[in-house]
């Protein structure tokens, strides 16, 4: 499977355990080590914030101590943590087959440094492991931009406290704000996370009004892979989002086919469909490649008045993983690498 592939296909998370376990770890995780490096780190600690309750889409979740081991099962929370000077423990491996890859990106190397955490499940297989989970013995676990199930949570809420996904919000389609605001209160940093969503934010309403041009313009994100197959981000997706907070608007017969979806495919008979005033593609080097030769593709006014934008995806410069991730760390890096594309 490619690339985009794996970023294209979050699936819903199940678990790799037995219920024997689940009893297990229940009674035994009475209290958590806080003893490893990888746990929690530095800047402001918010030790004075707690306890602190957060409403999800299971209910609501009481967390009585600042977190010292904490493990992440969403899609990229982890992220939102380290943007907050705080690495997890654990986390899922987005890109399976290159295990440093999670750790590589240029937007988190810094804030991992030579911290290793412990891989508990990997996409798009999206299935975790309730044993690695428990043996990491954490404090807090995360699944904001995810897609547990009330099952799964029930497992994970019997190891330590979990926060699932926004109640106003379907699977892997919570903003990044909410997401990064939600972690900061998980931890006891809210003011570092509002100062964290207030720059980007501004960053974002800054771009708007150098370019007020993109206000009147309709733009699409694709994903592509070398035979070519097309697949077309909702504006409710993190990708379209980005788009949406650049100031550009959805093209409306896009949006049509995503039937509650983040995503839909285009077929070659439909690539009409892209037609729209910008594009951007996201596909490594050798995918953007075929879809340049695509008959149909080269045949749209959006490619042949060059209106289209090309990023790599898991390939430096990774736009595309930074794009996809849109997060707390990973949105300034990809806005600017972005918009120096888009106003060439």
């Amino acid at each position: 499977m490619s690339h985009r592939n794996r970023w294209k296909s979050r699936g819903r998370w199940t678990r790799l355990t037995s219920v024997a376990l689940v009893a297990l770890v229940g009674t035994a995780l009475v209290s958590c080590s806080s003893d490893d490096d990888a746990a929690s780190s530095s800047s402001s600690s918010g030790g004075g914030a707690f306890p602190v309750t957060i409403d999800h889409a299971f209910g609501s979740t009481t967390i009585d101590s600042e977190p010292q081991r904490i493990v992440t099962v969403g899609y990229n929370d982890e992220q939102a943590l380290l943007a907050l000077g705080i690495k997890p423990v654990g986390m899922v491996n987005q890109y399976p087959g290159e295990p440093d890859v999670n750790r590589t990106w240029p937007w988190v190397t810094g804030p991992w440094g030579g911290t290793e955490p412990t891989v508990v499940g990997s996409n798009p297989e999206t299935t975790i492991s309730v044993e690695k989970i428990a043996a990491l013995e954490p404090d807090l676990i995360l699944a904001l931009y995810s897609s547990i199930d009330k099952d799964l949570y029930s497992t994970l809420s019997a190891i330590a406290p979990t926060v699932a996904k926004d109640p106003a919000y379907g699977d892997y389609a919570t903003p990044w704000q909410i997401t990064t605001k939600t972690a900061a209160k998980a931890v006891g940093r809210e003011a570092d996370g509002a100062k964290l969503v207030a720059d980007i934010d501004k960053q974002f309403a800054d771009a708007r009004s150098a370019h007020p041009e993109f206000a009147d313009q309709t733009a699409v994100i694709i994903s592509v892979d070398t035979t070519p197959e097309f697949y077309a981000f909702s504006s409710e997706d993190a990708r379209g989002r980005v788009l949406g907070s650049l100031g550009f608007k959805p093209a409306p017969a896009v949006e049509a086919l995503m039937n509650g979806e983040f995503y839909a495919p285009i077929s070659t008979e439909r690539l009409d469909l892209l037609d729209v005033d910008r594009l951007v593609v996201i596909g490594n080097p050798d995918a953007a490649q075929a879809v340049r030769n695509n008959p149909g593709f080269q045949q749209l006014d959006v490619v042949k008045n060059n209106r289209v934008v090309y990023v790599n995806d898991d390939q430096a410069p990774q736009v595309g993983a930074a794009l996809t991730a849109s997060s707390a760390l990973s949105l300034p890096w990809a806005t600017s690498q972005l918009l120096a594309e888009l106003t060439k």
